[in-house]
């Protein structure tokens, strides 16, 4: 890529870096796909927000437990190219993606970030962002409420093609 889009995000105050490499939006969580245009117009410069992502990433560990190729780090963040990340082996990610044909994205829909923007969702979504306690026991509720795997959902019918 000619401009890599996530950091910029970040910087444009659209979310934070996830433990999948992902862009985590407030509302979406890694459920968005970005892209950009450059321009030499003046526009209002936004700031970074704060949403909890990363001491939210550091208890969850949802994505890296349910990845298939064993592609995103179950241990703390280290430095890459002076940068202190969690740093997801793309080559292995890559791989498994040849090898089943299609992209996988099981880590953006299992995180749980990804949920639906509901009332209930914005108000857990809160008490991550302003409560010490909530990063460490959201992560075990939402293993209770929606499953700690990722469970491949069949084919529709009418879309089976076979």
């Amino acid at each position: 890529y000619d401009v890599v889009l996530p950091p910029l995000a970040v910087q444009a105050g659209m979310g934070e870096i996830g433990r999948n490499g992902f862009l985590i939006t407030p509302t979406l969580g890694s459920r968005v796909r970005l892209s950009a245009v450059l321009t030499d117009m003046p526009l209002v410069v936004d700031e970074p927000i704060d949403i909890a992502v990363e001491e939210f990433c550091e208890n969850c560990m949802k994505c890296a437990d349910t990845c298939p190729s064993d592609s995103i780090p179950t241990t703390g963040k280290a430095e890459y190219n002076g940068i202190l990340k969690w740093k997801v082996e793309a080559e292995t990610c890559s791989a498994y993606w040849n090898k089943v044909g299609t992209d996988c994205a099981i880590c953006m829909a299992i995180c749980p970030y990804s949920k639906p923007d509901t009332p209930l969702h914005g108000v857990i979504r809160w008490m991550v962002n302003n409560s010490w306690l909530a990063p460490k026991v959201f992560p075990i509720m939402d293993d209770l409420l929606y499953g700690k795997d990722w469970k491949v959902k069949p084919v529709p019918e009418w879309l089976d093609w076979k």
